[in-house]
């Protein structure tokens, strides 16, 4: 009996202590995250990525995210086939597919505030309400090959009349170092396929970021949000990655011959994939909003006439609009990207070619 006794007591001072060991630990976290929100409050980011089978960035493909840009927060939303926005488009509607990077994407605008979407406010009034529907696939820290790869992935499901990829001013940098695509051959223009390298160690931190509680967590919890800053400083931003806007190097900026060669490959098969889908191809140059000024890719307009793609370069008419004060068309501390005027200046930039092109294809 005092054996049996003794056990049973052990038993309840093992949970005892247990339970103990848990509340301490509950009320240093609270403690701390009271702590850290009254003295050092942590901007609330969101997940608002996922992977693709390749290994490449895409956009999650529902729900929303929080962000927080320099002085601008508020929340990502998303639909299906991972692209930007609040809903689907009328089953009627002709569909745009719009490829970019993170100014496509509008990052540290909210989804009224992307130039995509008040592109989507003038079709409505001009062309009616639900008669065209631009769906946002611009993608953070995208270039050319993944703006290819996603189209070769899911713009059968889109099924787009138009596609128009809007070229920003590191895109063919990171077209050249992604391992997606690569040149069959130093004379040719054929590309051989690969796909993105994921370490066992990428595999489980994207199964944790793409997790439906991780995002909730992150999201709510100033601790969480504060470890996963530390983590990023450590663990990515120590590292080069051109996924990082504004890191790359400008030295290679459309200077080298095989990266126009790559880019050339990399157009001429959109240009393939549209023609094989029964829709048009269209570029436009955005690089003017960028921080780093207005670059001119010189041979970019010829190279696109060869392959009968219709163009635009828009920065002209944007530098001339913001050169002389950029500071009230971008976010603050939001590496050169486009406030909410900024990109209502783009968008009223490129509409007159938007419009034009569209009634030419109806």
């Amino acid at each position: 009996m005092r054996a049996e006794f003794s056990s049973k007591g052990h038993g309840g001072f093992a949970i005892a202590n247990v339970v103990l060991v848990l509340s301490a630990f509950v009320l240093a976290l609270l403690f701390a995250e009271t702590g850290i929100r009254l003295f050092a409050p942590q901007p609330m980011i969101g997940t608002p990525f996922e992977y693709a089978p390749r290994g490449y960035t895409i956009n999650k493909s529902n729900g929303t995210a929080l962000f927080s840009v320099g002085d601008s927060k508020g929340i990502y939303s998303f639909t299906p086939p991972h692209l930007r926005g609040m809903s689907q488009p009328p089953a009627e509607a002709e569909r745009i597919l719009v490829l970019g990077d993170s100014f496509t994407f509008g990052v540290g605008l909210s989804d009224q505030d992307t130039y995509v979407a008040k592109l989507q406010e003038k079709l409505d009034v001009t062309f009616g309400t639900g008669r065209i529907a631009l769906l946002n696939g611009g993608i953070g820290g995208s270039g050319t090959a993944e703006h290819l790869a996603f189209l070769e992935d899911f713009g059968e499901e889109i099924a787009p009349r138009i596609v128009l990829v809007f070229v920003n001013i590191e895109d063919f940098n990171r077209a050249q170092q992604s391992s997606l695509y690569h040149l069959h051959s130093n004379e040719s223009l054929e590309l051989d396929e690969g796909t993105t390298p994921i370490t066992a160690f990428n595999k489980l931190s994207r199964k944790v970021t793409e997790s439906d509680l991780y995002n909730f967590v992150i999201q709510h919890v100033h601790v969480a949000q504060l470890i996963r800053r530390g983590f990023i400083k450590i663990f990515v931003q120590s590292k080069p990655d051109v996924s990082i806007v504004g890191k790359e190097s400008k030295s290679t900026f459309g200077t080298s011959r095989d990266q126009r060669r790559l880019v050339h490959a990399l157009f001429r098969r959109m240009k393939e994939w549209c023609d094989s889908h029964g829709a048009k191809l269209a570029v436009i140059n955005n690089r003017g909003m960028a921080d780093e000024g207005w670059r001119q890719y010189d041979w970019l307009p010829k190279m696109l006439a060869v392959e009968n793609i219709t163009a635009i370069d828009s920065a002209p008419e944007i530098q001339s609009i913001i050169a002389s004060d950029p500071v009230p068309y971008v976010i603050p501390q939001g590496i050169g990207h486009p406030n909410a005027k900024g990109a209502a200046v783009i968008a009223d930039a490129v509409w007159p070619f938007i419009q034009s092109l569209i009634r030419e294809n109806q």
